[in-house]
Parts: C-alpha cells; structure tokens; sequence
C-alpha cells in the first residue's frame, strides 16, 4: 500500500485521513488498531475505532463520537 506523500509505503493502521506533522492546527485521524471501545462515556462501540489527535489532544473515539469532536 503507498501514501499519496510521495510513494511512501503508508502504515497498515493509517485513516484515509492524514495530515503533515508540522501543521499541528489540522486534526489527524487513523485507525485505532488494539483500543478496545469508544473513549466517551457511555459509549459501547467497539468496532472501527478511530485515534483522533487535535493539537495536543489525543482520544479514541467511535465515528459519530469523532466527528462531534473534530466540529
């Protein structure tokens, strides 16, 4: 599998979602390959989590739960 930043091989737990680690100011979003439910809560999901990093916050989250926090 290759990364659209210049061939790259991309990690086998990358999001479709990445960003450049010097713009910090932009969320990232990949998968949360060994977390075991949704990080909120309540919240019983536990399949296709996500590791979401904004600024210096890091959470994993379910995919609605993700997108709250990224608005």
């Amino acid at each position: 599998m290759r990364s659209a930043r210049g061939g790259v091989p991309a990690s086998s737990g990358e999001a479709a979602v990445t960003r450049d680690r010097r713009d910090r100011k932009r969320p990232a979003v990949r998968f949360a390959v060994d977390a075991d439910c949704c990080g909120v809560v309540g919240c019983r999901v536990s399949d296709g989590l996500l590791l979401v990093e904004k600024g210096s916050d890091r959470r994993v989250l379910c995919v609605t739960h993700a997108r709250g926090w990224l608005e």
